[in-house]
């Protein structure tokens, strides 16, 4: 079916599908009919729903990082953690946050993505445009972090992410080297791949040009996060 533009015109549900195994069509048809509401809602929902299901692990892992900051710390102190961390307050709090957060995080990456492609690239995409495709792109982040829900429930910690740190368990967590690698996340460099083929599309630039937009991004984001985590995670845990 073809749209009056002569765009394809995809479905919302074939979208999400598609997203996965040919991004560059889905694209296309978000570039002539954005939306953004299905894969909004579907993120929402998981996110929720693995809290509840994970919030165990969230108390179990806040108790251990409570033990490392403080090895002095009594049995009372650890008592009044899991309680508050067990409690209905902390997931009502979570679950509010991911209804509030998800939605608002992808409007500041929209915003930070458009405003970085209309300076350097410029064009006349629309931000419903850009969030079309930023909204969707995330669905491969959200498969990510459903992939990762058996490495959370093994390691029973919440951090627990596909990446190259894995591969390199007898490093020391500590060491920079790890840190770097631990930063290095597969799923991440896949949501990098689909977001430079949507934005070539809106920007109608190569899909490389537009990779090249993001890949710098990344790896700023991945040496920032490994320095402040070198030079911090000794007197923060969990950096």
């Amino acid at each position: 079916m073809e749209t009056e533009t002569g765009k394809t015109s995809i479905p919302p549900p074939h979208r999400l599908v598609g997203v996965f195994f040919s991004p560059g069509r889905v694209f296309r048809s978000l570039y002539a009919n954005p939306s953004f509401l299905l894969p909004l809602v579907i993120a929402v929902l998981v996110s929720m729903i693995a809290i509840y299901f994970l919030s165990p692990i969230n108390a179990k892992f806040t108790v251990e990082q409570a033990r490392q900051q403080n090895p002095n710390i009594s049995e009372e102190q650890i008592m009044q953690i899991r309680e508050t961390m067990s409690g209905p307050f902390i997931l009502i709090f979570s679950l509010g946050g991911v209804l509030i957060g998800t939605p608002v995080s992808l409007l500041l990456l929209t915003f930070v993505f458009r405003t970085l492609f209309q300076m350097l690239i410029g064009g006349q995409t629309t931000f419903r445009q850009a969030f079309g495709v930023v909204s969707y792109s995330n669905l491969v982040m959200l498969l990510g972090f459903l992939l990762s829900i058996p490495l959370i429930l093994v390691q029973e910690r919440p951090d627990v992410s596909l990446n190259l740190g894995l591969l390199v368990p007898f490093l020391e967590e500590q060491s920079p080297l790890y840190r770097l690698l631990r930063n290095i996340d597969v799923i991440t460099g896949w949501w990098m791949i689909v977001l430079s083929i949507g934005f070539s599309v809106l920007y109608q630039v190569s899909t490389t040009r537009a990779a090249k937009i993001f890949i710098s991004l990344w790896v700023f984001w991945i040496l920032f996060k490994t320095t402040v985590g070198t030079l911090l995670g000794p007197i923060i845990p969990g950096l």
